[in-house]
This record gives structure tokens, C-alpha cells and sequence, in this order.
């Protein structure tokens, strides 16, 4: 039994001397010692302790250091130092010390309690700074799904036995994976902040929604994002199929309209039933008649002549009496009001074509154009004849005509040659009549002498809805004037060589193979595979060749069903935010800049002031009311050729508005021709100074504005800045408008190329050692080297400017914004960015594929390469990662290139 009338003490209970509560050690747990306190108190330190997410330490976090005791609180402390005073027998005590007031032990008695005294101080201050660090660290750590999933993400590809200094590329995408997870709904937080979805898309099909030309308008790529071209357009085809499945009641909407154009073109067997007869039956009216399969042929028009020839031909071709009558050519045929229809209704061209071109600051221009798919038949006419001889045989084959039929095999022996012969003519006007600038020209001056050729009939027949006088001073424009003036004397050549029956059997055989090559892929299961067979293309996925026809046709409101279920208001304006700061510091680097002179300098800097950024959304696709009045004479069924005519006849109306100047300028596109809002990568316009920011491009992984500013700079930031760096250096260092204007001087120039020449050394010589000194792909990257170059140089320029950039957001708002941290182990910020950056870079490849993609892929050197010179261009990574110099990511000499 305990003695009552005795103090109880720990050796009175069996415990050793002074510690009351003692906790075993083990990995990232606090050992708390000598806590000698109530059980309240004991347990208010134990249950207020909090560890950072996921770590199990705050041994990673500055200031922290791994104690074996920890306090809650500084009280706590002073509580247990009275304990310990008031467990002193301090009679006894002053005893002693009074009588051995000089002793040696009381001097250092003395001096033990001053340096207690001063540790325990230190103790409450040290201890006070670490609850503070630990609380703000609490405090602004992310902890939304959103930023979990960015932790995983960015945890997972790291390869931290790899020294940073050594191969950053390797560090921070060692462990990098292509992800084969199931697929899930586009529109689902999962998949927009991974990249788990993976279709079959081919690269060509995102090169097709994310446009380049060479020279005016580029765009920023990068490994991360490639996936989110697949996630947008599988996004447009959800929406579309819930429209149509729910919407149906809203008949008369342009999205219920586009939505049911969608559907139809995707049912194949629909297609395959009716898609040949309805075409024909568009076709053979408009045409005037099909001589191929024309019962009542005389010889004089080179058929047989003969009645029994065609006895087996049936009564009702494709089983249709209205179609049927149509077949035969009239005797009075006219080839002019044939191509006057075959343009207006199915908009095939007739030995020329033409669109409508608006022209900021003046009126709309009509430009022509040579008929593309003749002159191309006649310089490889060889791989376009037996392609030309299966579509009419199975023209014929679906009329009706048994299969081998001798006069009709004949007829298209003579329609080959009959488009050998246009073709070759086309091709030899058109040749040598190209201009590098358009001419203008009036329809007075197209025609030499006779009228042989109605220009002015073609286009009121067309424009039929303007009020608009097509007369002999209208004035049209084209590259290829002189092959214009030329098709009224090749009409007059043919009329003069051969017999009207013979001439129109010529024409009318011309127009039935531009007719055919044009809507092939629409028609049956036959011949849309002749078309792939012609053309080498594989079976692709339908839905998504049918997108692709979608987004030619209305990407306008494609861009708004995209716009309604992905719109963000607070993206919108963290976005703006985020661009004004870049901006500012591309200014701020050419400032920086040592080897550009002044003048460029001055040039440059006023091209920054004047850019324009596109980033906004058009009224149209945010107003259902107005999306809707602009689609109101497209008419939609469920039999996709009644679609597809309608589109078309949608079209002409659409330009014929255009033309009369009352068209809203983004009716048809989203700002720009060739940029949608749901592309998936930022582009730049070199020519008009025009930097657009899609909003597909506005996702994980490279940017979520509830996201930390680091993962946000270091990838949308980036390539923003990349954008902005094509604009301002090599490939903007000049302009072609009318003239060729210089924006660089040549001493800029002449500095440029010392640094470019040292980059390609530095990265040639790096490449070369990678690949073990292989002839073959080291001959091969020769090539790319030059291009590698210029991109390397305007990536890291491009990574100075966001890096620049975070740091004017950091210091503005930095301190005051929450959800500034990832969850898990502590990064510093800066190191944060850079591995952020170089993971936009990441690409699961083997050493195969890699040889593979180096041959006969885009890709011209390693990303490895490319990253790592990137990075070690930039003394602030160095500085964030203590990277000794003369490392590989610190190097003695940098070449100093980037702008």
C-alpha cells in the first residue's frame, strides 16, 4: 500500500527518477520526456500535437527541428519548472548555501541557474517559432482533392536518388508512366486532373483542332498536355450526345441542330441505306443528267447506241422513279448553268472555286481559285485512275446495273480519259501561273473577247441573297489570275475540237468525278472504303471523324456547348491576373537582355506593349438567343445527306452574309480562323502580334486556379511565356505583311548567332554522348539540331518570364493567399516551380521508342536534353537546389542565349 502521509513520488510507484510520462521513439513520431504534469495537462500535449499531411515529421519543414520532447504550449513549460522549485527542500538547502557562502559550488550553483535561466528563455522562443511556422504551414497547405491528386501526381514521377544537380530531367521524371488506367467521363474532376483518358486518336487529328502555319501562327507543345486534345473533344461529344438525348424538345436550338447533324453523321448503317440515293438524288438535277448511266446515250456522244447494250440496265434507277427520270442528259444540256448548281448546292467546283475572305478595316473580297482536285488528278493522274474507275463502278453497281456490265465498263473507260484530258489542261494552266501576292482583277477582264465563260452568273448565282451587281468593273481577287483568264480560251479550245455531244459528254464526266471524289466518304459502306482504300487511310474511329466535320462546319457552336459546362468565371480572372504579370515581365527580360542593342530593345518592348492578348469569350457563344437566330436556316433531320446538303446550303447563306458585310465577325469562328475555344494548346500569331489563350488549354495539369501559383506559372505560365519568346525572338525577328520589315538590327543579329552557335555545341555534343556515338540516329538529329536550337532558346526565355513573373504574384500576394503549399513533404517554392516545369516535359518512352521517335517521329533531340540545358541556363535554379559550380546544371560557362 502507498503511505499517504508521504509525498508520492515516481520511485515510490516504480518509475524512474524524473520522468512521468515517456513515450518510445520510433520514425517521425515526437518522444515526449520529463513532462511531469497532471493528466489533463499531459493529455492536452499529446491529443493538440499535429503532424503535416502525409510526412509523419516536421523535420522537412525550415525552422523545424526533430526534438525529443515537444511542447504544446510555453504555460506548459513554466508549470513544470514550479513543480520542480517547489520540490526542493529549500531548508536544507539554504543551510548549506549560507554556510559555504564563497564555496566553489556555490559559484557554480550560481552560474547553473543563470544558464538555466537563459536556456529556458531560448527554450520558450525556440518553441514559440516552431508552433508559429507550424501553424502558418498548417494554415496555407492545400488540402482540396484537387491538390492531393497534383501532390500524387507530381510524387509520383520523381526519382529523388538522382541527384538534381547531376540530371534534373531525370529527377524529376525518372519514374514518369504512361497511365493505362480505365477510361472515365471527360467531364468528371478525375479525368480532367489526370491523364487517364486515352483514345485512338492519332496525332494528325490533333494537329487538325490545333492548327500551325509555318512562319504566321505556331503553337507552344509540350508532353503534359497532349492528352487534353482527347479530353476536350470527348468533353464536345458528351455534351452533344446529352443535348440530343435531352433537349429534343428544343428542336429549333442551334445546338439541338448541330447535336442531331452529329448523331446522324455517326450512324453508319443509316448512311449505308440512304446515303448513295439521296446524293443522286440531288445530284442528277443539278447536274443536268449522268451520262455514265444514261440509257438513252446516242453515239454520238461516244456510248454504244445500241438498245440491247443496256437491256439489263434497270427501269427505276436506284429503285427510285423521280431519280430515274433525272439520269438522262437533256438535249439542250448546258455545262455553265450545270456548274452554276453543282457550286451553289453542293459547292463543287467547275474549273474554279472561290470563298469569301473579310478584310479588317475594309469590305469583304471574293478570291479564286483553280479547281484543286483536277490539277492534282493530272500530275498523278496514274494513282488517281484506278481510284476513279472503282467509284463509278460502284455508281453503277448501287444504280442497279449488274455487276460487269460491258457497256458500262466501256463508258468509264471513256470518262477516264475525258478527265485525263481536263485535268492535264488544269494542271498545265495552273502551274505557272501562281503569284506570290493577289491580283486584283474585274470580271470585265476575264473573259477575252466572247463570253464564254458567265463569271458574273456564277457569282449572282451564288450570292443570290445580297444585294450586291455582279458586272464587268466588279472586282475579284486571286494568286492565280493568268489561270483565270485562261479558262474561257480552254472552253472555247474544247468547243472548237470536238462536236457538242462529244464536249458535253467531257464536261459532264469532269463534273460527276469532282462531284464524287468530294462526297464519297459520305455516301455507303462501299464507297467511303474505296475513298480510305484511295487515300491510304485505315479504318478510323467515326465519331471521331465525324467531330472533326462538326468542328469544320459549326465550331461556333461546338465552342459553346464547350463554354457552357466549362466556363469559370474565377479562372477567367485569375487567368487575366496571371497574364498581366507575364506581360510585364517578358518587358522586364528584354530590359535584362545584354546582347540586344538599343534600338531593338526599343522595338521589342513597343511589340509587348501592343500585343494583343485573346483570351475572352465572343457574345455569341455565352447568348443562347442570338447562337440561335444565327443557325435559324439550318435545317436538320435524322438522314445525314439532308444534313450534310443543308450544311452546305447553311453556308452559302452564312457567306453570302459575310459578303454583304452584316455577318457577326465571329459567326464562323472563334476570333481567328484557326484556333477554337476548345483547343488544347496556346498559339501566337508572329505576323499580327496576337497571342490567344484557348480555353481548353485552361486545365490540369498545368493550371487550375485553385491550384498554387508555382504548379500554375511553371506550366501555363511557362508556355505563355514560350508564346511570348517565339513573338520576340528568332521567329520574330522579322514580319511579312505587303513588305519585309526588319524588327532585329544586325549587330542583335550577329550577337544572336554566337549564343544560338554555343547552345547547338552544348546540346549537339550532349546528344551525341547519349545516344553511345550511333551513326544512324546522331546523321538523322543533325538535321533537327538547328530547330532543337531555336526552341531550346525560346523555352528558356520563356521560363525566365513566368519564373520572373511568380515572383511579382508571390511578393503581391503570396503571403496573403491561402492554399499557397502542396500537401505532403515540404518543397520550397522555387524548387516547387522547377520540377513542375520539367515534369511538363515528361515522356514515357523506352530506349526503342525513343530511337524510333528520333528516326522517323517529330521529335529531334531527347527531352532529357533539351530540359536539362534549359534549366542550367538559369542561376536561380542553381541557387535553389546549391548546386556547386562546375556541375551539370551549374556550369562554369553558360551561353547565355535566351532573350
Amino acid at each position: 500500500m502507498l503511505d499517504t502521509n508521504k509525498p508520492t513520488t515516481a520511485k515510490s510507484i516504480g518509475l524512474d527518477t524524473g520522468a512521468a510520462l515517456r513515450l518510445e521513439k520510433d520514425t517521425g513520431a515526437a518522444v515526449v520526456e520529463e513532462m511531469e504534469c497532471s493528466t489533463p495537462d499531459v493529455a492536452y500535449c499529446a491529443d493538440h500535437f499535429n503532424y503535416q499531411i502525409f510526412s509523419g515529421t516536421t523535420t522537412t519543414v525550415n525552422g523545424l527541428r526533430n526534438r525529443t520532447a515537444s511542447f504544446a504550449r510555453p504555460g506548459m513549460i513554466v508549470r513544470q519548472l514550479i513543480y520542480k522549485l517547489r520540490s526542493i527542500n529549500w531548508n536544507s538547502a539554504k543551510q548549506q548555501l549560507f554556510s559555504k557562502k564563497n564555496s566553489i559550488i556555490h559559484l557554480i550553483l550560481k552560474c547553473v541557474f543563470i544558464l538555466l535561466f537563459i536556456f529556458v528563455l531560448t527554450m520558450l522562443f525556440v518553441d514559440r517559432k516552431n508552433i508559429s511556422d507550424e501553424r502558418w504551414l498548417r494554415n496555407h497547405q492545400c488540402q482540396s482533392f484537387r491538390c492531393l491528386k497534383a501532390a500524387g501526381l507530381l510524387r509520383e514521377k520523381m526519382n529523388i536518388s538522382v541527384s538534381p544537380c547531376d540530371n534534373f530531367y531525370q529527377y524529376a521524371c525518372g519514374h514518369h508512366f504512361r497511365p493505362h488506367q480505365p477510361t472515365t467521363q471527360p467531364d468528371t474532376p478525375a479525368a480532367q486532373g489526370s491523364q487517364a483518358y486515352h483514345s485512338g486518336f492519332k496525332q494528325r487529328t490533333v494537329m487538325h483542332l490545333n492548327k500551325e502555319k509555318s512562319g504566321r501562327f505556331l503553337r507552344v507543345h509540350r508532353p503534359a498536355i497532349d492528352h487534353l486534345t482527347h479530353i476536350n473533344t470527348h468533353a464536345i461529344i458528351s455534351g452533344l450526345d446529352h443535348i440530343y438525348s435531352t433537349q429534343y424538345t428544343k428542336r429549333g436550338s442551334a445546338k439541338f441542330k448541330v447535336a442531331q447533324w452529329y448523331q446522324s453523321c455517326t450512324h453508319r448503317t443509316m448512311r449505308d441505306w440512304l446515303g448513295t440515293r439521296s446524293f443522286i438524288s440531288t445530284v442528277a438535277p443539278a447536274i443536268g443528267g449522268i451520262w455514265i448511266l444514261d440509257k438513252n446515250a446516242t453515239k454520238e456522244t461516244g456510248a454504244n447506241g445500241n438498245t440491247n447494250s443496256t437491256a439489263k440496265w434497270p427501269n427505276q434507277m436506284f429503285r427510285n422513279y423521280d431519280i430515274s427520270t433525272n439520269i438522262p442528259m437533256k438535249p439542250y444540256w448546258s455545262w455553265m448553268n450545270a456548274a452554276k448548281k453543282l457550286q451553289a448546292i453542293l459547292h463543287v467546283p467547275v474549273f474554279v472555286d472561290f470563298n469569301v475572305q473579310p478584310t479588317p478595316g475594309s469590305e469583304p473580297q471574293v478570291f479564286f481559285v483553280p479547281d484543286s482536285a483536277s490539277w492534282m488528278t493530272a500530275g498523278y493522274f496514274s494513282y488517281y485512275e484506278q481510284y476513279i474507275s472503282k467509284l463509278f463502278q460502284q455508281l453503277g453497281l448501287e444504280s442497279g446495273i449488274p455487276f460487269g456490265d460491258s457497256e458500262l465498263s466501256e463508258r468509264i473507260k471513256q470518262a477516264v480519259n475525258d478527265i485525263r484530258l481536263i485535268g492535264t489542261k488544269i494542271y498545265q494552266m495552273s502551274r505557272n501561273a501562281y503569284s506570290k501576292s493577289p491580283e486584283r482583277v474585274s470580271l470585265g477582264q476575264l473573259n477575252k473577247g466572247e463570253s464564254v465563260f458567265d463569271w458574273k452568273g456564277l457569282l449572282s448565282h451564288y450570292f443570290d441573297e445580297v444585294d450586291l451587281v455582279f458586272d464587268d468593273g466588279y472586282f475579284v481577287y486571286s494568286q492565280y489570275a493568268n489561270y483565270l483568264k485562261q479558262v474561257p480560251e480552254l472552253i472555247m479550245k474544247l468547243q472548237n475540237d470536238y462536236s457538242t455531244p462529244v464536249f458535253n459528254r467531257i464536261i459532264n464526266n469532269y463534273m460527276l468525278w469532282n462531284t464524287m471524289d468530294a462526297y464519297a466518304w459520305h455516301l455507303s459502306y462501299e464507297m467511303a472504303a474505296i475513298q480510305h482504300w484511295h487515300y491510304t487511310n485505315l479504318d478510323s474511329d467515326l465519331q471521331a471523324d465525324c467531330l472533326l466535320l462538326t468542328h469544320e462546319m459549326f465550331g461556333t457552336v461546338l465552342g459553346a456547348i464547350f463554354v457552357e459546362n466549362h466556363l469559370n468565371d474565377d479562372a477567367a480572372n485569375h487567368t487575366k491576373k496571371m497574364l498581366t504579370y507575364l506581360k510585364s515581365s517578358a518587358r522586364e527580360q528584354i530590359q535584362k537582355t545584354k546582347w540586344l542593342d538599343y534600338d531593338t530593345r526599343q522595338k521589342l518592348e513597343r511589340r509587348i506593349e501592343n500585343m494583343e492578348i485573346k483570351y475572352t469569350i465572343p457574345d455569341i457563344m455565352t447568348n443562347e438567343a442570338k447562337l440561335d437566330y444565327a443557325y435559324r436556316k439550318l435545317k436538320t433531320s435524322y438522314v445525314y445527306m439532308e444534313n450534310l446538303l443543308s450544311a452546305v446550303a447553311y453556308i452559302r447563306t452564312l457567306n453570302n452574309r459575310v459578303l454583304a458585310g452584316v455577318a457577326d465577325q465571329v459567326e464562323n469562328d472563334w476570333l481567328n480562323y484557326d484556333v477554337s475555344v476548345y483547343d488544347a494548346k496556346i498559339g501566337v500569331h508572329l505576323v499580327d502580334d496576337q497571342l490567344y489563350v484557348p480555353l481548353g488549354a485552361l486545365q490540369p495539369p498545368v493550371y487550375h486556379h485553385n491550384l498554387p501559383a508555382d504548379l500554375n506559372f511553371a506550366g501555363f505560365g511557362s508556355m505563355i511565356g514560350t508564346a511570348v519568346a517565339r513573338l520576340l525572338g528568332e521567329m520574330g525577328s522579322y514580319k511579312i505583311k505587303q513588305d519585309l520589315e526588319l524588327i532585329w538590327s544586325d549587330k542583335s543579329w550577329n550577337e544572336y548567332l554566337v549564343h544560338w552557335q554555343c547552345v547547338r555545341n552544348q546540346i549537339g555534343n550532349a546528344t551525341k554522348k547519349m545516344l553511345n556515338g550511333s551513326f544512324l540516329l546522331s546523321s538523322q538529329i543533325s538535321q533537327d539540331l538547328d530547330a532543337a536550337t531555336s526552341l531550346v532558346i525560346d523555352d528558356s526565355t520563356g521560363l525566365m518570364i513566368s519564373q520572373r513573373a511568380l515572383e511579382q504574384w508571390t511578393n503581391v500576394n503570396g503571403n496573403s493567399q491561402a492554399d499557397t503549399l502542396l500537401p505532403g513533404e515540404y518543397m520550397a517554392k522555387q524548387k516547387l516551380f522547377y520540377t513542375s516545369y520539367a515534369q511538363t516535359f515528361c515522356d514515357a518512352t523506352d530506349g526503342d521508342e525513343q530511337s524510333f521517335q528520333l528516326l522517323y517521329g517529330s521529335q529531334g533531340v531527347p527531352f532529357e536534353i533539351l530540359v536539362n540545358h534549359i534549366i542550367s541556363e538559369t542561376t536561380e535554379f542553381a541557387a535553389a537546389f546549391n548546386c556547386p559550380v562546375g556541375s551539370k546544371m551549374n556550369p562554369r560557362n553558360r551561353c547565355s542565349a535566351p532573350l
